[in-house]
Formats: structure tokens, sequence, C-alpha cells
């Protein structure tokens, strides 16, 4: 094994379902490695935003991997109070919290 053992727990479920390969996540953690800790990005926005992997795969295991339940909104109806409630639910997140769901 190289330098990067396998230490992150989202990079070793994604490698495993086949989501990404080893080299894909040696990479992206040595960008992750190279960020400033100020600015540092989580594993799966890199591996979305810099190596373009399916965001919903990143995600979908990310929320897996912490027991978050998915929600299929395809057929839901979305009304304008509705979407107040989630803006303001939204607005009470930290910033970086935002972004990522963003």
């Amino acid at each position: 094994m190289s330098q990067y053992d396998i230490t992150d727990k989202i990079g070793f479920a994604l490698l495993k379902k086949g989501i990404i390969d080893y080299e894909t996540l040696e990479k992206s953690l040595k960008v992750k490695d190279s960020e400033g800790k100020k600015n540092r990005r989580n594993l799966g926005q890199i591996l979305v935003n810099d190596f373009n992997i399916d965001h919903d795969s990143v995600f979908g295991e990310v929320a897996d991997l912490y027991a978050f339940r998915e929600i299929d909104l395809s057929e839901e109806q979305l009304d304008k109070s509705r979407i107040d409630f989630i803006r303001k639910l939204i607005d009470t997140l930290p910033e970086n919290a935002r972004d990522m769901l963003l």
C-alpha cells in the first residue's frame, strides 16, 4: 500500500462499493491534505467537484454511513409555505453546512 492508508471511512466505503478506484481515492486524499485547515473540503466535496464522481453516489454513501435517511422528493408537492419553512431551517445552519447542502 502507498503512503496513504485507507483511514477515511467514506473513502473506504466508496472504494469497497466500486464507486471510486484506489487511484482516485489516493489522489483525492492528496488534494485534501494539501488544502489549508481553514478551507479544507471534505472528501465527498473533493470527489464530486475535482474528480467528477456522481454526487448522489458519493453523498448517498455518506448518508448510509452516518445512518441519515434519504427522502425521494421527486413525487412530493412543495408548496410555498413548505419551501419557506425549508429556507428558514437552512438559514439557521452554519455557513459551511449550508454550502454542503447547496
